[in-house]
């Protein structure tokens, strides 16, 4: 193999870039993590994997445009990944785990002064 084929073949490699699909995504899903743990069947899991990067789970996975799947490397073999519908159903069963909410502190005094 020549340097010239060498060249060209080094350009095709995404090994060291990120996927397209997480590329073109606005927010950058780790699609690929998430697919693992769906793989797995661990919904759960795929969820704190999407939610580590979308600000609002619920909503995004529903109102998302897909990007991603326009650019998305399974096409060539035949159809692309519905990833919104992924994301979706992460967080339609995996568990959320809920925050719980700390009360205030009690504060002395008063706040503003009534006339």
């Amino acid at each position: 193999m020549d340097q010239k084929e060498l060249r060209e073949l080094e350009a095709k490699c995404i090994q060291e870039c990120a996927p397209a699909c997480a590329a073109t995504c606005p927010v950058h899903v780790d699609v690929k993590a998430m697919l693992i743990e769906i793989a797995k069947g661990d919904f759960t899991a795929a969820l704190r994997q999407y939610k580590k990067t979308v600000p609002f789970p619920g909503i995004i996975s529903r109102i998302c445009d897909q990007p991603c799947q326009d650019v998305c490397k399974r096409a060539e073999a035949g159809d692309a990944i519905a990833i919104r519908n992924l994301e979706r159903a992460c967080v339609d069963i995996g568990e959320s785990s809920s925050e719980k909410s700390r009360p205030l502190p009690k504060r002395g005094g008063k706040i503003a002064a009534g006339r």
